[in-house]
């Protein structure tokens, strides 16, 4: 009977969730948002810390680092993604090593 009211409880609190979780596509837009645009409170947010971007293609990288050079010691890339003959690839980070 007790493992019956756990069971019922569960549900209510994963459609609590439900609202944070996202598709890859909309991770991806926030991430270039952020990236390219970021607000004044993302900023001061970076002060001395380090925002990890994660799976976003090598032109998209490159063009936000010509236009925020300035912020480039804040960025970390990982699970990088290029294009190479029509196929898409992911470029190893080597951190795990």
């Amino acid at each position: 009977m007790n493992n019956r009211l756990k069971i019922k409880a569960i549900p209510p609190v994963m459609l609590l969730c439900l609202p944070a979780i996202s598709t890859a596509d909309s991770i991806q837009n926030w991430q270039l948002e952020r990236l390219n645009s970021p607000t004044t409170q993302q900023l001061s947010s970076e002060k001395d810390r380090v925002f990890i971007y994660d799976g976003l293609y090598s032109h998209q990288i490159e063009s936000a680092l010509d236009k925020q050079f300035d912020r480039m010691e804040n960025m970390m890339f990982v699970r990088v993604k290029v294009l190479q003959d029509g196929v898409e690839q992911i470029l190893e980070d080597d951190c795990g090593d």
